[in-house]
């Protein structure tokens, strides 16, 4: 994946989903959870840091709960 800011190449540095422990960035994880828990647990939250040292976070959830949440959204 490449960095949503200068384009350059990216690393994920750290994996979180809702039940890890508490790590330095659990305000991030509570977040994506909000956004997604509604529907399912099966949520992961990466950390992921490019060459130029921008970082940001990516929510990862599998098509079938996008799909179905997108379903459920539209009742």
């Amino acid at each position: 994946m490449n960095c949503t800011r200068c384009g350059s190449g990216s690393r994920v540095t750290e994996t979180r989903h809702p039940d890890s422990p508490p790590r330095t960035w659990t305000g991030e994880v509570k977040k994506a959870s909000k956004v997604v828990t509604w529907y399912t647990w099966d949520v992961v939250v990466r950390r992921r840091v490019c060459h130029q040292g921008h970082v940001w976070h990516t929510l990862e959830l599998a098509a079938g709960d996008v799909e179905g949440m997108v379903r459920e959204s539209r009742t």
